[in-house]
């Protein structure tokens, strides 16, 4: 069970990682977008960029479990509001700094929208690859049954039917006297 949740600790950072990935393309994608080839007008849009980045990190920290537990809804409400208050703080920051007339609120509207969706894309595409590796019998746990009678028959059934259980049925022996 403890290497099952470290997996799970390793999944979750690895999610982190890729938010962080998501959020830095976003960015630069619509950098590219509304500037072309000519690029950004001053120097201060990575910075943001990473300073979005950098506050999703922060918030998010601890925070992200497998969503392979979690309804699709909870997933989306969660990463949701995660970026919602990211880029809140953002703009506050970006209001106190007085950097307004710095930035392209065209661009910083469509960063928002276009990461806001990518994260939400990443997050349930890796939600389905997750789900995917934990219906398959490779991530299931292979168990031995020894006994027998009611109570050994309802575990055998229990353990054949379910889709969801960690455990898979690799052999049992019968311990009745015939």
């Amino acid at each position: 069970m403890n290497s099952f949740r470290t997996s799970l600790v390793l999944l979750a950072n690895l999610q982190r990682l890729v938010d962080l990935a998501v959020i830095f393309l976003a960015g630069y994608l619509t950098l590219y977008f509304r500037f072309g080839d000519a690029g950004p007008p001053n120097d201060t849009y990575g910075n943001w960029i990473f300073g979005a980045g950098l506050i999703f990190l922060l918030i998010t920290a601890n925070s992200f479990t497998s969503s392979g537990y979690t309804n699709l809804i909870k997933s989306i409400a969660n990463i949701s509001r995660f970026w919602a208050f990211s880029f809140t703080c953002l703009v506050i920051a970006i209001l106190f700094t007085q950097s307004g007339n710095l930035i392209s609120r065209i661009w910083l509207g469509t960063w928002g929208v276009v990461a806001w969706i990518l994260l939400i894309l990443t997050h349930l595409l890796m939600d389905a690859v997750l789900q995917k590796i934990y219906s398959s019998k490779l991530n299931k746990k292979r168990v031995a049954l020894i006994g027998s009678g009611d109570i050994a028959g309802h575990i055998i059934k229990k353990l054949n039917s379910s889709t969801g259980s960690e455990f898979i049925l690799a052999t049992h022996l019968n311990t009745a006297n015939d």
